[in-house]
């Protein structure tokens, strides 16, 4: 009888241990859990987003009815609430970059059709701007941006109009602006002269790249330029890039802001290092500063490149879409979607607004292509991250 009692006691006793066991993991198992969502909560990751395609559709009506011209081109800026008569090629590249990302050929081919029109000189150049002044040369970083999007859009669509053109641009580019191999700012085509230096931002491997199945000298340029770019930095221990490389005297040269307030634009580093990180080379340096920026709140327009502290407090929604795209460019998904929620706090949110889904000043009627466009982009890129 004693040992029936006492067997009892001994499977009551191991109960109760397997029960307070089970209860200590159940415990810790779900602090882990609260501690994880308290961390991403904290972290950015887990929080209450804006609704992005509605933001996106809002901005997209925004340029149509704003900004845009009968023919589909796209005004450079608006001042004093009228649009200035100027389309930048600028402008028409970062659209038709966008139609592409976005599956839209209809809107892609008015685009193209008011290039081809209004901006295509020789067949082969591009006007920088046109409009009630008429721009006699190119820039070599909006021309590699067109013939990037007709390049994508023959592979999407297989049009070969698309890819001939693109074919006839670079050859344009080559002919003129590439001289032992070297790749200059424009070309002015009245005066048949370029200008001998290099905004390092123009540098655009991913555009060498897609053109070199026209002419493998775009390959040679690509692993000449590249050490101009690595060697453009303030320092070793800076952030940022120097604006120009001459040729002529093998110097670096900075913003003409540096001299007078030591600031440097922000713009332009982030147009580098997202043509470094394209082309597969380390931005980790650039990576690391950008977190701890915009952890701290802000992205700032303007730095001092020896302190690496903002120069004046003034944000750029350009600055932001840019940022958010170089993150793309790298797979930092949180820190795309920090930046893309700052930016997102510069829109115009009231819907009786007839500004409403732009980036600009409401009160003085200004807006800038750059700046809408840019974002627009931006925010065509979050589809291909599945989770969202």
């Amino acid at each position: 009888m004693e040992r029936k009692i006492w067997r009892k006691y001994v499977y009551v006793g191991i109960f109760i241990t397997l029960a307070i066991i089970i209860l200590c993991f159940l415990c810790f198992r779900c602090k882990d859990i609260a501690l994880k969502h308290v961390s991403k909560v904290c972290h950015g990751i887990e929080r209450k987003r804006p609704d992005y395609e509605k933001a996106e559709e809002a901005l997209l009506g925004f340029i149509k009815i704003n900004m845009t011209n009968d023919e589909g081109g796209v005004f450079s800026f608006i001042k004093n609430h009228k649009p200035v008569n100027e389309v930048l090629s600028e402008s028409v590249g970062l659209f038709m970059e966008y139609c592409v990302q976005r599956n839209r050929k209809d809107m892609f081919d008015r685009k193209l059709a008011f290039l081809k029109k209004h901006m295509l000189v020789n067949g082969k150049f591009i006007k920088w701007k046109t409009g009630d002044e008429e721009g006699t040369c190119n820039t070599a970083i909006d021309d590699f941006r067109i013939v990037r999007a007709l390049l994508e859009a023959h592979d999407k669509w297989q049009d070969k109009e698309y890819y001939n053109l693109a074919g006839f641009i670079q050859q344009g580019i080559y002919e003129t602006q590439v001289e032992g191999f070297k790749l200059y700012e424009f070309y002015d085509w009245n005066r048949n002269s370029s200008r001998k230096n290099i905004p390092l931002c123009y540098i655009d491997f991913y555009a060498f790249d897609r053109l070199r199945q026209f002419n493998n000298g775009w390959s040679v340029l690509a692993d000449r330029m590249l050490p101009v770019i690595m060697e453009g930095r303030f320092g070793n221990l800076s952030m940022f890039f120097f604006k120009y490389y001459d040729y002529t005297d093998g110097k670096y040269l900075a913003d003409e802001e540096y001299s007078r307030d030591r600031g440097i634009c922000l713009i332009y580093t982030l147009y580098t290092v997202l043509h470094l990180a394209k082309f597969n080379r380390d931005t980790g340096f650039f990576a690391r500063w950008l977190k701890n920026e915009i952890n701290k709140g802000k992205l700032y327009a303007w730095y001092n490149p020896d302190t690496l502290k903002p120069s004046n407090k003034t944000e750029s929604t350009a600055v932001y879409a840019l940022a958010a795209m170089y993150a793309k460019s790298i797979g930092e998904k949180d820190l795309y979607y920090k930046l893309l929620d700052r930016m997102l706090n510069f829109m115009i949110k009231d819907e009786n607004s007839p500004y409403f889904g732009g980036f600009g000043n409401e009160k003085k009627g200004e807006f800038y292509s750059f700046d809408n466009l840019t974002a627009l982009y931006a925010l065509s890129l979050r589809d291909e991250i599945k989770e969202y």
